[in-house]
């Protein structure tokens, strides 16, 4: 891995290269290889660890995927490696990702990657935690509209990571009016 990374810039091309090639394997419905691909793998880690931003936008076509492929093509890795992937190659800028956050199509465990994204953003200190709880609360009443569809059991769950109290209002009444599912209880 020392080696690799000493030499990424000369790495970074045939790394794309293998994950352009992983999504566009991950997003065509007829293909249903095996999917383990240690390339893929190792290629996601290290464009992310160079912080290449030529995967960013990648990345967002591997959110995307409908559910039940993203469990089929990226399993565990979406909700645990992926948050850093996405903040590690979003250059510190927020927007990419609260763009994508706000996406209603976007599947429930994909928001949730890109929730702790910007929340790794907070903590790397590339995002104030004060703007990212006032984006948290402009963005609360569009989730709780009638035909929205994000589960704001995400957003409860920003408030806590954050220890923004002044989001916990709003939690208690997404939990009792039922529009808030999971296992938390606040």
């Amino acid at each position: 891995m020392r080696e690799a990374f000493a030499q990424q810039d000369a790495l970074k091309e045939p790394l794309l290269d293998a994950l352009r090639d992983f999504v566009a394997r991950a997003r065509d419905p007829a293909d249903i290889d095996d999917r383990g691909d240690m390339l893929a793998d190792m290629a996601m880690y290290l464009l992310a660890q160079c912080r290449e931003p030529r995967a960013f936008p990648l990345y967002e076509v591997l959110c995307r995927l409908p559910e039940e492929r993203s469990d089929y093509w990226l399993g565990d890795m979406l909700l645990q490696d992926f948050p850093s992937f996405l903040a590690s190659t979003c250059e510190g800028n927020p927007a990419p990702l609260q763009r994508l956050a706000e996406e209603q199509s976007l599947p429930l465990h994909a928001r949730w990657a890109v929730l702790d994204g910007l929340l790794t953003l907070v903590a790397q200190g590339a995002w104030p935690r004060r703007d990212m709880i006032a984006w948290l609360l402009e963005l609360w009443p569009r989730w709780q509209a009638p035909d929205a569809t994000p589960d704001l059991t995400a957003l409860a769950s920003m408030a806590c990571d954050l220890a923004a109290a002044e989001l916990l209002p709003l939690a208690r009444a997404a939990y009792a009016a039922g529009t808030s599912t999971g296992a938390m209880s606040i």
